[in-house]
């Protein structure tokens, strides 16, 4: 058994845990559940930091991306990044509820991975074009682009949960455990004027790496298709937020919409031929 393993699967433990102690503190069961979850989450993301940090001593090189592994365990720690450090003000009970037991999934699947592909040595050697500056800042830009729109997600889910339950006459006691309308609308708009400018950047990264590495832009590979499609309903909803001044209701369901296609993005980069189905 690796160190890797190990460290992998004591990441997805503290996730896990801080998963059930959130069901235990929503439930009343555990008072101070939700204290003591945050403090597993927080060893969940300084367990993935010190996983990332191993493999870099051990292989001279950062690319979070060599396997599907490594991949998922990366969107987790930058999911979790942007949880704990850029809205570590913002952090409500219902929301860690929600993302620990995403973060938990995440890892569960990169445990399952594990050991499956290619290393980074192998990578490396087979396509040396990925130690390419520019493509370690189209990847790590991306993945926090998407972890900010991913935040946004569940924060748009948790608004349109917490309206249906206004609109009934008797609330169910899960209402009474969500943070306020403004402060779900906050989570929801702060993200994607995050994340928006990050995947332009990554985009644009990402097609002078190309141009470098394959001699072309790729315009017409998959990805790079959806990619453009995402960002276009981006920069649409952040145009509507500021400009026409749309908020609440409109945000949280354009939000929505705008992730399911990252999502069908992700699922076709499996089907269809193209540069970016290489792990």
């Amino acid at each position: 058994m690796s160190l890797a393993f190990v460290i992998l699967s004591a990441c997805c433990v503290s996730y896990g845990v801080a998963f059930l102690l959130h069901v235990l503190s929503f439930s009343e069961i555990l008072k101070r559940g939700y204290r003591a979850g945050s403090v597993m989450l927080q060893t969940g993301f300084l367990l993935g930091t010190l996983y990332f940090l191993s493999q870099g001593f051990q292989s001279g090189y950062f690319l979070p991306v060599v396997n599907m592994s490594a991949a998922l365990a990366f969107f987790a720690w930058a999911l979790a990044f942007v949880y704990l450090v850029l809205l570590g003000k913002a952090r409500t009970e219902s929301f860690g509820l929600f993302l620990s037991l995403l973060l938990c999934g995440l890892m569960s699947g990169a445990l399952m991975s594990f050991g499956h592909g290619r290393g980074i040595q192998a990578m490396v050697r087979d396509h040396p074009y990925l130690l390419k500056p520019t493509f370690v800042l189209h990847v790590v830009s991306a993945f926090f682009a998407y972890a900010n729109f991913a935040i946004s997600f569940i924060a748009s889910l948790l608004y349109l949960i917490e309206c249906r339950e206004l609109k009934k006459k008797n609330a169910s006691n899960f209402y009474f455990k969500l943070p306020s309308l403004e402060r779900l609308e906050r989570l929801v708009c702060l993200p994607l004027s995050w994340g928006t400018p990050l995947l332009l950047f990554a985009t644009a990264t990402g097609l002078v790496w190309a141009k470098h590495a394959f001699g072309s832009y790729l315009f017409l590979d998959p990805k790079t298709i959806v990619t453009f499609v995402v960002l276009g309903c981006y920069l649409l909803i952040l145009y509507r937020h500021w400009v026409a001044s749309i908020r609440g209701k409109e945000m949280a369901v354009l939000s929505l919409i705008a992730f399911a296609i990252i999502v069908a993005g992700f699922v076709e980069t499996f089907f269809l031929f193209g540069k970016h189905n290489f792990l």
